[in-house]
């Protein structure tokens, strides 16, 4: 039962079956035929597990309403008009 943990731990950080395959077989120092019997069927059911998630449609999020954050353009001040000096 400890080997079947610690199996399943190992499997998802592979992508290469053959490298699996390889650090497994020094992991235990096991032969290729005793990996594969090991392996082979965790493998076959985490594949199916796998493919059934993938399967689900997934609810797809509405998309939220965009804000309307438009940068508005300033608007000018007015100017004040400038005293006249009486001279």
């Amino acid at each position: 039962m400890e080997i079947d943990k610690l199996l399943y731990s190992m499997i998802p950080l592979y992508e290469d079956r053959e490298l699996l395959y390889s650090d497994i077989k020094k992991k235990f120092n096991w032969n290729d035929s005793q990996v594969k019997a090991a392996v082979d069927p965790i493998l076959n059911r985490k594949l199916v597990e796998l493919k059934q998630t993938k399967d689900k449609p997934k609810a797809k999020d509405k998309p939220k309403a965009k804000a309307k954050a438009k940068a508005k353009a300033a608007k000018p001040k007015k100017a004040k008009a400038a005293k006249k000096s009486n001279l």
